[in-house]
C-alpha cells in the first residue's frame, strides 16, 4: 500500500491557510531505494524518486540534491544522513552564532559518520566529510538484546523501535564484565572499515556478526544481564575512542559537536561524550530520530535555496492545537 496520499499533504496546508503555490520548495528526505518509495497521487499509485538512505559515493557533497520534476510538483531530496546532520546543525545555538561544528550522524540503519560544518568558508559555509566512526550500525543495540532479559525473541517492526531506549535504562540491572567486552570487540573488529566497495554488504556483515554472537556459549551462558550491559558499554567505549581518533586527527577545527539520528536518544552514551571533555559544547536536538527527519530535509533546502543555516524557532515553534486534538 502506498506509504503517503499526496491528497493528505494538500488537506495539512489547507488546514493552515495555505495552498501548494504558497510553497516555496518542497523537500523529500532520502531512504532506501527498494522501499517505502510508493504515494498516492488522485487516486493513483507513483514511485517518487528520492535521495539515497546515505550519500553515494561517501564522498560526495553532503547537500547535492536529487532534483525531481514528479507530476504537478518539483521537488528536491536530501540524503537520510543529511536530513539528521542539518536539522542538528541548524536548530543549534551554533548556527545561530555562525560557528562550526562537527555533525555525527547515527540511526538504526546506519553506521555512525562524522561531518563537519564550516562556518567560515564562503557566504553559508561548507561540509567537510570526516568519515565514519566505526562500521556497527544502530540496530544491533535492540539486536543483542533480543531474548535476554525482558526482552522478546522476536519484536514486531513498532515493538523494536521502542526497544532500545529500554534498553538504555535497563542496563542498570547488569555489571560491564570485561571477558565480554573484549569479546564483542574481537567480533565486530573483524568488520570490514566502511567505504564504497564495502557499503551494500554492511548491514548483512552486521547480522552475520549477530548470529555468530547469539550461537556463542560464552555469551549464551552469561548472565543475560551483563550481556546487555556490556554491549551498551562496549558500544560506549568505542564510540569515545573513535570520535578521539577522528578529532584528533584534525587539530585545526573548532571541538563543537552536534549529534542526531535514532542513536542520539541514548542519554548515557551523550553524557559520556559531554563528559569526556573532547568538545567544549554539545548539542542534541529534541527530535534526534525520525521524527526529526521531515525539518532536516526542509533545513538542506532551506541552506541550498535561501543561503541561511539558523532556524528561528523554539520547542512552541509550529501550528496551534485543535480542539479536538
Amino acid at each position: 500500500c502506498p506509504l503517503l496520499d499526496m491528497n493528505d499533504v494538500f488537506r495539512i496546508l489547507a488546514a493552515m491557510g495555505l495552498s501548494v503555490q504558497d510553497i516555496d520548495h518542497f523537500a523529500i528526505d532520502g531512504w532506501h531505494a527498494h522501499s517505502r518509495n510508493l504515494f498516492a497521487w488522485n487516486a493513483r499509485e507513483h514511485h517518487l524518486p528520492r535521495a539515497a538512505y546515505i550519500q553515494t559515493p561517501l564522498d560526495v557533497d553532503l547537500l547535492a540534491p536529487l532534483s525531481v520534476k514528479q507530476l504537478d510538483i518539483s521537488y528536491r531530496s536530501w540524503p537520510h544522513y543529511a536530513g539528521h546532520a542539518l536539522g542538528a546543525y541548524c536548530s543549534s545555538p551554533f548556527s545561530a552564532a555562525r560557528r562550526s561544528a562537527y555533525l555525527l550522524s547515527w540511526d538504526g540503519g546506519m553506521v555512525p559518520y562524522l561531518y563537519y560544518f564550516d562556518a567560515a568558508v564562503g557566504a553559508v559555509g561548507t561540509i567537510r566529510n570526516i568519515g565514519p566512526l566505526f562500521s556497527i550500525v544502530g540496530d544491533l543495540y535492540a539486536e543483542i538484546a533480543a531474548g535476554r532479559g525482558p526482552f522478546n525473541a522476536n519484536p514486531t517492526g513498532f515493538e523494536s523501535l521502542g526497544t532500545p531506549g529500554k534498553i538504555m535504562a535497563y542496563v542498570a540491572y547488569g555489571t560491564a564484565r570485561a571477558d565480554l567486552i573484549d569479546r564483542f570487540r574481537k567480533y565486530f573488529d573483524t568488520l570490514p572499515d566502511l567505504a564504497d566497495a564495502t557499503m551494500a554488504s554492511n548491514y548483512n556483515a552486521n547480522l552475520d556478526i549477530l548470529r555468530q554472537i547469539r550461537a556463542d556459549d560464552a555469551f549464551n551462558k552469561a548472565d543475560d544481564n551483563d550481556v546487555i550491559t556490556s554491549y551498551h558499554t562496549f558500544i560506549q567505549i568505542r564510540l569515545l575512542e573513535s570520535l578521539q581518533t577522528l578529532i584528533a586527527a584534525h587539530p585545526g577545527l573548532e571541538r563543537r559537536l552536534c549529534f542526531a539520528g535514532g542513536c542520539a536518544l541514548n542519554i548515557k552514551w551523550n553524557q559520556a561524550i559531554r563528559n569526556s571533555a573532547m568538545f567544549e559544547d554539545m548539542w542534541v536536538p529534541p527530535f534526534p530520530n525520525d521524527a526529526g527527519s521531515a525539518l532536516g530535509a526542509a533545513c538542506c533546502a532551506m541552506i541550498v535555496e535561501q543561503g541561511r543555516t539558523a532556524l528561528d524557532w523554539s520547542v512552541y515553534s509550529g501550528p496551534p492545537f485543535l480542539n479536538d486534538e
